[in-house]
């Protein structure tokens, strides 16, 4: 089993690996990756290692998997893991913004929805994804802390009590995974940012308090970002890896 707080390093390890592996074949776009067993005892590592770092390399772009076909090489893929992980930023710069509009829109709304009309057990489910993120973060777990904030999100959208809304939310979950996915690998700073923002929005969810939990949220959407550098240059990848926006 891994150790806590080292699965995003277990991970990043093994696609730096699996990309060595494949610029060592002479691999080149569109070629097919080793299958994951075979991948596995040529790096000596266990397939659950493998399958993580395949679905980094497939997050930034350097694979693509094809279902009953396998793992591919995708065009214009080059260089080390963490530098694929900065041009993946920079080359997606529209759509993150497109992204952080959008979410602005609906997740503003739903936070001062939510704050006029959760019910106590809504007002739990939001405070409790807040302790595991507290929880993930002692741990130093990324993974853990990704997993709570979507639940954190999740459980606003739910207080709602409008269907429509949390379909609209659900309908862009792939796009926010991969841009949390990829924001992970940039180092523990969003973690700090997202913990005080989550905190003051469980609190004025909890409080009633519409106008606050608005522009918390908004502030969290819009600010986050920026504060780590995913609009606009890219910062250095930490050697501390695990933060997520």
């Amino acid at each position: 089993m891994l150790v806590a707080g080292r699965r995003s390093r277990v991970s990043d390890d093994a696609a730096e690996q699996i990309r060595l592996l494949a610029e060592e074949m002479g691999l080149r776009p569109g070629d097919r990756i080793l299958p994951e067993r075979e991948l596995a005892v040529r790096l000596g590592m266990g397939r659950t290692s493998v399958r993580e770092g395949l679905r980094a390399l497939e997050v930034v772009g350097y694979v693509e998997v094809v279902p009953s076909k396998g793992v591919f090489l995708k065009e214009g893929a080059a260089g080390p893991f963490d530098r694929l992980v900065r041009s993946w930023l920079s080359a997606h710069q529209g759509s993150l913004r497109e992204l952080v509009e959008l979410r602005e829109a609906l997740e503003t709304q739903a936070a001062g929805l939510a704050a006029e009309r959760a019910t106590d057990d809504d007002r739990w489910a939001v405070r409790r994804a807040v302790a595991r993120q507290r929880e993930a973060e002692v741990d130093d777990d990324p993974d853990a802390f990704v997993a709570a904030d979507n639940t954190f999100h999740d459980a606003i959208a739910r207080a709602t009590g409008n269907n429509l809304l949390r379909r609209a939310l659900a309908s862009i979950g792939r796009e926010v995974e991969v841009y949390k996915l990829t924001t992970a690998r940039l180092g523990p700073s969003a973690r700090r940012w997202a913990m005080v923002d989550h905190e003051r929005i469980a609190t004025a969810i909890e409080t009633g308090d519409a106008d606050g939990a608005r522009a918390t949220m908004r502030s969290h959407i819009v600010e986050t970002p920026l504060r780590i550098g995913v609009l606009g240059e890219a910062p250095p990848i930490s050697s501390e890896r695990g933060g997520q926006a």
